[in-house]
């Protein structure tokens, strides 16, 4: 990033003490929704081999992981809605890209990925596997 905004001096530290808290500031709120998928498929699988249905399977997973991925996101929502009210432009379009975002994100694993689970042992049910 400090690349884009100077880049003669890419590579270096940041020249103020303010723009390292900023950088430190954005790398600590830089939270990742990537591992819903996994935690998503992980619970499914689980719930899978104990035997349970393939509706209970995906119930019972939205009921453990879709709380802990709707906590972390509106965690996350809250920290990056800090930013709208920033007095550069920028800073505060980052925060709103990064919300919308991260509601994408979370609309995809709580509604996207466990329809496509469903539909994916479906088709396998279909097939005999």
């Amino acid at each position: 990033m400090h690349a884009t905004l100077e880049p003669s001096e890419a590579g270096a530290f940041p020249p103020t003490q303010q723009a390292v808290a900023q950088y430190l500031l954005w790398f600590e709120m830089a939270g990742s929704d990537g591992q819903f998928d996994r935690l998503v498929d992980y619970e499914y699988r689980s719930a899978r081999l104990s035997g349970r249905t393939l509706d209970d399977a995906i119930r019972r997973t939205l009921a453990t992981a879709g709380r802990a991925m709707v906590l972390t996101t509106a965690l996350l929502v809250v920290g990056y809605f800090v930013l709208l009210f920033s007095a550069f432009l920028g800073t505060a379009h980052v925060g709103l890209l990064t919300i919308c975002i991260l509601l994408m994100a979370l609309f995809g694993d709580l509604v996207v990925l466990p329809s496509l689970l469903l539909v994916d042992a479906r088709r396998q049910a279909a097939a005999g596997c």
